[in-house]
């Protein structure tokens, strides 16, 4: 049977008898510790100087505005399509072509859009 070298360690550990010294230079202790139970500790609340907070402000202000600006590109390619769309049906006197079928697709990721937008607004 071959065994795994985690069974292999456990096999070494209960045939080693206290302090002889192993293969790898351990010995065994005559009292086996238990693992201790780690405590929740009470970090102290950072409290940051004035210039900074300017400064986590101001980095926090840039994340926000990246975030609205990637909403304000996909939306701008949105109405891009919808344009699009809206030339098509008048050219098309109405008619939507296999090239357009996955507009409705697009309107409701409009919307959705709109719908994050005002959620990410709120924050």
């Amino acid at each position: 049977m071959v065994k795994t070298r985690q069974q292999q360690a456990k096999q070494q550990e209960t045939h080693t008898g206290v302090g002889v010294q192993t293969r790898s230079g351990a010995s065994k202790s005559e009292k086996s510790e238990k693992p201790k139970k780690l405590e929740r500790v009470e970090l102290p609340r950072i409290v940051l100087s004035k210039e900074m907070n300017k400064r986590f402000q101001i980095k926090k202000a840039i994340a926000k505005n990246s975030r609205e600006t990637v909403m304000e590109r996909k939306l701008k390619k949105l109405f891009k399509y919808q344009r699009q769309y809206k030339e098509h049906r008048k050219q098309n006197n109405d008619e939507m072509l296999a090239l357009w079928k996955n507009f409705n697709s697009a309107f409701t990721l409009i919307e959705g859009l709109y719908k994050f937008k005002d959620r990410v607004e709120d924050r």
